[in-house]
């Protein structure tokens, strides 16, 4: 993986919101092989401290402030799950895995829906006094949209990755994917 997501950032040009995600990546597998955990902020911090020493002005770009910005915020969501007793999370698993099939896939889905629309909100408001302070736009659509479009927006993030991989394999279903 490490390999690979720096072969990819070297190919497609070395623009900040690359070399974030790439050193993220590279923090997260040396992690993994040093049998150690990754601290999400101090990873961020790394990826901008590289940033800052491969071009300072960098730091200064509208795209990189609010890379850093949307991934700052979405580690901080994912530390503020609540995190009960052992007992309380046995007892919410074997409730879950009594509801059946129906039940199940609906609570599954409620809480995605959930969960992607409360990040979806605070990235809104995190990067909306960026956003407001550089383009002039104040949207509120995007709260809605967000949560509206990340199906069709996955599926298409998918096809794309379908045809670049299926492609040149087995042109029938690259072209499938192309078209999804």
């Amino acid at each position: 993986i490490a390999a690979i997501t720096l072969l990819y950032a070297l190919m497609v040009d070395v623009e900040p919101p690359v070399v974030r995600a790439t050193v993220l990546v590279l923090v997260a597998c040396a992690a993994t092989y040093l049998g150690r955990r990754a601290l999400g902020m101090n990873s961020l911090a790394a990826a901008a401290l590289v940033v800052l020493a491969l071009n300072p002005v960098h730091l200064f770009n509208v795209g990189a402030q609010l890379s850093f910005l949307c991934v700052a915020g979405l580690i901080w969501f994912a530390t503020q799950r609540p995190h009960g007793d052992r007992s309380e999370q046995t007892l919410q698993r074997l409730v879950m895995q009594n509801l059946g099939l129906v039940r199940w896939t609906i609570e599954n889905v409620k809480r995605g829906v959930i969960g992607l629309t409360l990040a979806g909100g605070l990235l809104w408001l995190l990067t909306l006094p960026l956003v407001m302070a550089r383009f002039h736009i104040f949207s509120l659509t995007a709260l809605v949209l967000n949560t509206v479009l990340w199906l069709p927006m996955s599926l298409s993030v998918l096809s794309g990755f379908g045809v670049l991989v299926f492609g040149a394999i087995c042109p029938p279903l690259g072209y499938l994917c192309g078209w999804l």
